[in-house]
């Protein structure tokens, strides 16, 4: 994967771990759902960390 492929990569998963965060911040939202956020949360930090190893 060039660096290039990578950054845009990086950038979508940022944008995921700022959607999530806007949506638990703003919504009144049920435990099931606080729950999924933090998965879909971890999940995209998750890719970050991967993609800046990636990157080295």
């Amino acid at each position: 994967m060039s660096r290039d492929e990578i950054r845009e990569q990086l950038s979508e998963a940022i944008l995921r771990c700022r959607r999530t965060a806007r949506r638990t911040m703003e919504l009144p939202l049920t435990a099931a759902e606080r729950d999924q956020a933090t998965r879909d949360d971890d999940e995209a930090l998750g890719e970050v960390w991967r993609l800046l190893q990636e990157l080295g």
